[in-house]
């Protein structure tokens, strides 16, 4: 089985192939790349909930950053505000954390390609990006003056 996190489903015999690898290379995420293969062995459904969570962030960010036409520097504020959303979101508020699991929730709810990302869903995602970043985020995304749409997503 191919290893996607976007439409990442609990395979146990997949995640024993994954640890099996990564004992026989004797180096962590051998199996599957970027992965926390403790945390997912630890507890599979709760640590797909937030990869699914994290995923659908990173996907707002992405298409939030492309409507700001910054031409060429969209793919490296992409990139920047990526690497920041993550270790931002390491470690989340508890009500940060529970409002991106209710989406990733509403979304294992549906049949697989049937979810689809909401206006209202955007919107809180946004809201939560602007809450994690900070000012020296923001200006290490775009060094230059933030556009104008930028921070006004209510």
């Amino acid at each position: 089985m191919q290893f996607d996190l976007e439409s990442f489903t609990y395979d146990e015999e997949w995640l024993r192939s994954a640890a099996q690898t990564e004992d026989a290379c004797d180096e962590i995420g051998a199996g599957v790349s970027g992965v926390a293969i403790g945390a997912l062995i630890e507890n599979p459904t709760d640590y797909s909930r937030v990869i699914s969570a994290r995923m659908i962030v990173i996907r707002v960010w992405k298409e939030w950053v492309r409507e700001w036409s910054l031409r060429i520097g969209t793919e490296s504020a992409q990139r920047e505000g990526r690497r920041l959303l993550l270790e931002r979101l390491k470690t989340p508020t508890a009500d940060i954390q529970a409002q991106l699991l209710n989406i990733a929730d509403e979304k294992y709810a549906q049949p697989q390609g049937e979810w689809h990302l909401t206006y209202g869903h955007q919107q809180t995602v946004r809201e939560i990006i602007e809450a994690v970043f900070t000012q020296k985020d923001w200006a290490a995304i775009i060094p230059y003056e933030r556009p104008r749409q930028l921070g006004q997503c209510k």
